[in-house]
């Protein structure tokens, strides 16, 4: 047990005897033996069911709330309420528990939630997504004539899988693994979809925020006028894809096109009132399938969280619908997520039991 002067809690673990079968925690509560206070859980049995069976324990967590720290053991009962074999139980058990000073924690939380990693971060925090790397490297590095397309639902890190195929490329390249040439991963930058009437702005756009990088800003890289992009598309693209050839010969670019349905997305509402951006969209895709190859200096990585099959029906006649090679972004394993919650910690006084662990996981699986 923890505790202060306004706050305790306590963990019990339960598990069942041998030769039990598997049982579903409904509900439990716990309260001080001889006393009248009572110790509520602080356990969502709802949202995702808790089992404990052979080999499985549950760990449980209660709060006290304006109890003194106590430096003597302290009898509790705890009441819990299961199901097995479909059918309800109700136990009770008793337990010691002892008051320990709260360890004073003086660091920082390790974890990064509601953003992406940004590649400076990844390492110590980035893990289980190595199949998926390898999948994103073979196709800018190997120039297999696909566009990738990284697909998975909303906030299962698809610009964090980016950033740290960015920075793995980073490390190769320091280490002197890739020295052929230099590739280059940016983040485009356009602003929203919707602002636009013709989808050579939104390529002026992309080729703007390209061109002006911190990565590429030295290089004094040309980028074809607004009007340009629009009137001819085709020769605008192969303007800025020759300037990178000449002025960075060396160099190859591979630009991220995140939340790419919502373009497709904007081309379908704009069917009927601005159809010369559903034809620009299509062109400007077929242009990215046309203009790939083993020396092309420009590459793109598509990511959205549909399925790319929805997007033939949504935008039809496409030719680049075809050439796109899937990198699916799907939940993470146990294994994973231990390392994810453990290993920031590694270095702190805080440790995290494998009930933890594997409950992290039931509610992000």
């Amino acid at each position: 047990a923890s505790s202060d002067v306004s706050r305790s809690s306590f963990a019990i673990r339960v598990a069942v005897e041998s030769g039990t079968g598997e049982i579903v925690l409904k509900g439990a509560s716990a309260k001080l033996l001889g006393q009248s206070i009572d110790a509520p859980s602080l356990d969502d049995f709802e949202t995702i069911p808790m089992t404990v069976k052979q080999g499985k324990d549950a760990l449980l967590t209660f709060e006290l709330l304006g109890v003194p720290r106590r430096e003597a053991l302290t009898e509790i009962e705890v009441e819990l309420d299961y199901e097995c074999l479909e059918q309800a139980f109700h136990s009770s058990l008793l337990a010691e528990i002892r008051a320990q000073d709260p360890t004073p924690l003086t660091i920082e939380s390790p974890y990064v939630f509601d953003r992406e990693l940004y590649p400076s971060e990844i390492e110590g925090r980035f893990f289980g997504r190595t199949e998926e790397q390898d999948q994103i490297v073979d196709l800018i590095c190997r120039s297999s004539g696909k566009v990738g397309y990284i697909e998975g639902i909303r906030r299962t890190g698809k610009t964090s899988l980016f950033n740290s195929v960015k920075r793995r490329l980073e490390i190769e390249e320091s280490l002197g693994l890739r020295s052929e040439e230099r590739i280059v991963l940016l983040p485009l930058k356009g602003g929203s979809v919707t602002a636009f009437q013709h989808a050579g702005d939104l390529l002026h756009e992309f080729f703007w925020s390209l061109a002006n990088s911190p990565e590429l800003r030295d290089g004094n890289i040309e980028v074809p006028s607004r009007e340009e992009c629009s009137a001819h598309m085709v020769a605008a693209y192969r303007s800025f894809e020759s300037s990178i050839r000449e002025l960075l010969p060396d160099h190859k670019v591979v630009a991220f096109w995140d939340d790419f349905q919502d373009t497709v997305d904007f081309a379908e509402e704009m069917a009927d009132s601005n159809k010369a951006f559903v034809i620009s969209t299509r062109a400007l895709l077929d242009i990215i399938r046309d203009q790939r190859g083993q020396d092309a200096r420009l590459i793109w990585l598509l990511a959205g969280y549909r399925s790319w099959e929805k997007f033939i029906n949504q935008l039809p006649k496409v030719n680049l619908w075809a050439e796109l090679s899937r990198v699916q972004v799907d939940f993470l394993g146990l294994e994973a997520v231990s390392d994810i919650v453990t290993k920031p910690l590694a270095e702190t006084p805080v440790s995290v039991s494998t009930e933890a662990v594997e409950r992290v996981f039931q509610y992000s699986a």
